[in-house]
């Protein structure tokens, strides 16, 4: 499964014959738009009460999704960048050593090349869960407003037809999703960068 061998029998079949609706896989049940088609209606309904200037169609998504999983997310993203210091800090610490200026014992030592590379790996892991909660947001978001966007083109008014074209439409479902989409997967990165630069500014100012 690392090495990605699991898709070879797909992309073998396809050279082979014409693929089939059977062959395609089924979209995650949680990442599906009519799990949260009712949850987005219902708040989109409460958002239309308020007035339209204050009207969030981000806040409504957010609801729809939840923020429970946005927390864990930038839980372990912050996890993530506070263990990429560790190996940093480490270095420090035998470079002072070796240089006599700090001395640590044989133990110690050991101890601080095995966190080396224990830490980085423990991040990965952290980053990469971070990511992916994020992505699946990403896609909820952007099934949300695909499934909004073609249930209300259903409905348009024929004076509305006019004013707007099938083009816009299609942009609205390709592009714009997608933008909003990709806006998502940059988030941890957005959120966690100035306290990032933060730290590494009080690490340099220390020496």
């Amino acid at each position: 499964r690392v090495r990605l061998r699991y898709l070879n029998a797909r992309i073998d079949g396809g050279g082979d014959r014409t693929l089939e609706i059977e062959y395609v896989v089924e979209c995650a049940p949680q990442s599906c738009s009519e799990v949260w088609k009712d949850k987005f209606e219902a708040g989109w309904r409460k958002e239309c009460t308020k007035l339209v200037e204050r009207r969030s169609l981000w806040w409504t998504l957010w609801r729809t999704v939840g923020y429970g999983r946005l927390a864990l997310s930038m839980s372990l993203y912050a996890l993530y960048a506070g263990l990429g210091y560790i190996p940093i800090i480490l270095l420090k610490v035998l470079v002072q050593h070796f240089s006599g200026i700090q001395k640590v014992t044989q133990l110690e030592i050991w101890l601080c090349v095995a966190a080396m590379f224990v830490a980085p790996t423990i991040a990965s892991v952290f980053a990469a869960q971070s990511n992916v909660i994020v992505a699946n947001m990403s896609v909820q978001f952007r099934n949300c407003l695909i499934n909004k966007i073609y249930r209300k083109s259903l409905v348009l008014s024929p004076n509305s037809r006019q004013k707007s074209s099938t083009g816009q439409i299609v942009n609205m479902f390709s592009t714009d999703t997608q933008l909003i989409q990709q806006c998502l997967n940059m988030l941890n990165n957005t959120v966690m960068s100035p306290f990032q630069i933060i730290v590494c500014l009080i690490l340099i100012y220390q020496e």
